[in-house]
């Protein structure tokens, strides 16, 4: 993922972490790239094996019953679209109450962080969140992606090509 290793390894470090915060925002607009962000740091994870990690799709309502029945022990629960998901609120309450070892990282439109921020900090599940803010990649990160791009062939006869259109100051 061009231009976001340190947001990987921010989003890794805290997915291992102990420190007293439990809940991580990844934010952005629609299209921005959280959810393939979000798999990059939960492939990564695989080099922690005590870790358990658990996905959640976009809409799934994740209940305090689930929350009970997942096994005892490090986990990372991963909430992809948060800003829509069902139960949100009583599932950070629920996280908050009966499963202190579980961290959470929300993906979120920038519209809803606000209210998750509010809920989680009612809830004394955070006092103050990681949070990524993805941006617009840098020339530099948008000229390194279009090269691997190049570098990609669409079929055994054609072959893509992309350029970066920049203005210039003429």
């Amino acid at each position: 993922m061009v231009g976001r290793q340190q947001d990987i390894d921010d989003l890794t470090v805290f997915s291992v972490g102990t420190n007293a915060d439990r809940l991580a925002f990844v934010i952005g607009p629609g299209g921005s790239g959280k959810s393939r962000l979000l798999r990059v740091v939960v492939d990564s994870l695989e080099a922690y094996p005590g870790l358990r990690v658990y996905f959640t799709l976009p809409g799934t309502a994740v209940t305090a019953d689930l929350v009970e029945q997942l096994p005892a022990g490090r986990s990372l629960l991963v909430i992809d679209d948060a800003h829509d998901s069902p139960a949100l609120d009583s599932l950070l309450y629920a996280l908050a109450s009966l499963r202190p070892e579980i961290r959470v990282i929300a993906a979120s439109r920038p519209y809803g962080v606000a209210r998750i921020r509010s809920v989680a900090q009612r809830a004394n599940l955070v006092e103050k969140p990681l949070e990524i803010k993805l941006r617009d990649l840098s020339l530099p990160d948008v000229t390194a992606l279009a090269a691997q791009v190049n570098s990609l062939r669409c079929s055994s006869h054609w072959h893509l090509t992309v350029q970066i259109l920049t203005r210039s100051s003429s």
